[in-house]
C-alpha cells in the first residue's frame, strides 16, 4: 500500500469512528437521566450483587468507561486489521500513534523502516 493508499484509509477509519463515541455519550445520558427507574427495576429483580452494584454509581460509571475503552480498542484494532494497515517490514498495526508517525515520515514507529511500498500492488 502506498502512503496516499494508506492516508485515504486512515482518514475512512477516523471519519467512522465519531459514531462510537456518540453512541457512548447518549447511552450515559439516557442511564442519568433513567436512573431512579433502573434503580428501582434492579431492586425489584432482587439480585444480590447487581443491587451492591448500583449502590454504587460511581462504580457503575467507572465499569461503563473501561468497557467503552476496552471495546474502542478492539474496534480500532478490527477496522485497521480490516483495512490492511500494517508495516511492510514488521508487519506492526498502524493505527493511533504509529500511523501519524508512519504519515509524517513515512516510515514505520515499531520498527523504524520504511512503512509502505513505493508502488501499489
Amino acid at each position: 500500500m502506498t502512503r496516499e493508499e494508506f492516508i485515504e484509509r486512515y482518514r475512512a477509519i477516523k471519519a467512522g469512528d465519531k459514531w462510537l463515541g456518540n453512541v457512548f455519550v447518549f447511552v450515559l445520558i439516557l442511564g442519568c437521566v433513567l436512573w431512579p427507574w433502573l434503580t428501582d427495576q434492579v431492586n425489584q429483580w432482587g439480585i444480590p450483587w447487581l443491587v451492591g452494584l448500583f449502590n454504587h454509581p460511581w462504580a457503575i460509571l467507572l465499569l461503563s468507561f473501561l468497557l467503552f475503552g476496552l471495546f474502542s480498542g478492539w474496534n480500532r484494532r478490527r477496522q485497521g486489521l480490516g483495512a490492511g494497515m500494517v508495516c511492510v517490514n514488521c508487519g506492526a498495526l498502524l493505527t493511533r500513534d504509529l500511523a501519524s508517525i508512519a504519515i509524517a515520515t513515512g516510515n514505520c514507529g515499531a520498527c523504524g523502516k520504511t512503512a509502505f511500498d513505493e508502488v501499489s500492488a
